[in-house]
């Protein structure tokens, strides 16, 4: 498995496999229940053990949605171009009234579709997914303006083309003030758009926090971490920003520090300093992922991950890309504190035969290694 990429449910799925204290419940995919879907739709299982009944337009109408088959219907993922009338017979669908999980990523849906859907009756949903679609800000708007996800807790509107004007809003709007997970992932909503999410007293319950690729800098990331708003965190994305060692700092020392058990900073700019901050820092005693992939946190860094009495929690590393030296690597496999570490990223960095022979004794010990240049 490749950590750089994988999602927060799939992550804390492993955590929770490894360490079940740590994590909420989840099937795993060996124990994934078997479902009955309607016909024209396949079941399938996504990569944190959910099963799902699939739709796709190439092959099936969204019409058979309408069928007393679909009654019942608890999770759908539907794939293919999807225009207004086809979110509107959805809305409109049996399905509809039983859904608790809708998936709409993906599917060339304009802001529209976004109206479309914001006008339905969705009464049981607790999960949507409208990730890289174009919401803009009219269809936030509309979303925030709905009464038709009275249970809804999980929001995804990655690549939405949003603005931070348009996110502000609806941040603080009365639609957010039920939001678990919230995930605004490459929007490109830079500093202001963190501060938007950070002042808003609407997003106290919020315990996900999806910001990768919003182009965020050490000023965002420090308002998140000061915020009082968002003091209930467990699981913040920021990989693929800008952050730098003050940001990392500023996250080690946050409000929700001691709360978090996923920490994902990959492809930022933080170094040696601001790895050592996070390894420092006593209220990340429960953290269970760290990414930081892609970064350059060198052996100054994984020194002080090693060292760290603040990780005795961990099971997944990712220190890809970091430059590393046999030094770090070697003091990661002799670390005292590091004993629950299930799997290790260590890929693209340049260690010689020291590292390799340190990293076979981590293998020996049942950790899943990645070293491979790939």
């Amino acid at each position: 498995m490749r950590f750089a990429r994988t999602t927060i449910s799939a992550v804390l799925l492993l955590i929770a496999a490894a360490v079940p204290v740590l994590g909420a419940q989840h099937n795993s995919p060996a124990a994934a229940p078997k479902i009955s879907c309607p016909k024209m739709l396949d079941a399938y299982m996504d990569e944190s053990g959910g099963v799902w009944c699939q739709l796709d337009t190439k092959t099936a109408s969204v019409s058979v949605l309408k069928s007393a088959e679909a009654a019942g219907l608890k999770r759908l993922k539907v794939t293919g171009k999807l225009g207004v009338e086809d979110i509107k017979a959805i809305a409109a669908s049996t399905a509809a009234r039983s859904l608790e999980a809708l998936d709409l990523s993906w599917n060339y849906m304009g802001v529209d579709c976004i109206v479309a859907l914001a006008g339905g009756e969705f009464g049981k949903l607790s999960l949507l997914n409208i990730a890289y679609n174009e919401t803009k800000a009219e269809g936030l708007k509309a979303l925030a303006e709905s009464g038709g996800f009275p249970k809804l807790t999980s929001l995804n509107i990655e690549s939405g083309r949003l603005t931070a004007e348009s996110v502000k809003e609806f941040v603080d709007s009365e639609f957010c003030k039920r939001l678990t997970s919230l995930y605004l992932g490459n929007n490109r909503l830079g500093d202001a758009g963190a501060a938007a999410i950070a002042g808003s007293k609407n997003l106290g319950g919020l315990t996900t926090l999806g910001f990768a690729s919003n182009e965020v800098k050490d000023a965002g990331a420090a308002a998140i971490a000061e915020s009082e708003n968002l003091s209930s965190l467990n699981s913040l994305d920021l990989n693929y920003n800008r952050l730098g060692d003050d940001g990392a700092t500023a996250i080690a020392g946050s409000r929700f520090a001691d709360k978090l058990e996923y920490l994902n900073l990959n492809y930022n700019y933080i170094g040696g300093a601001g790895a050592s901050a996070l390894a420092n820092s006593p209220a990340l005693a429960n953290l269970a992922f760290l990414g930081l992939w892609h970064n350059n946190v060198g052996d100054t860094g994984a020194v002080a991950i090693a060292n760290s009495p603040n990780f005795k929690k961990l099971v997944l590393l990712n220190l890809n890309y970091d430059d590393l030296s046999d030094a770090g690597i070697s003091a990661l496999a002799d670390s005292a504190y590091l004993k629950k570490l299930k799997y290790l990223d260590v890929g693209n960095n340049a260690f010689g035969d020291a590292g390799a022979k340190a990293l076979r004794k981590l293998k020996e010990r049942g950790v899943e290694v990645i070293h491979e240049s790939d």
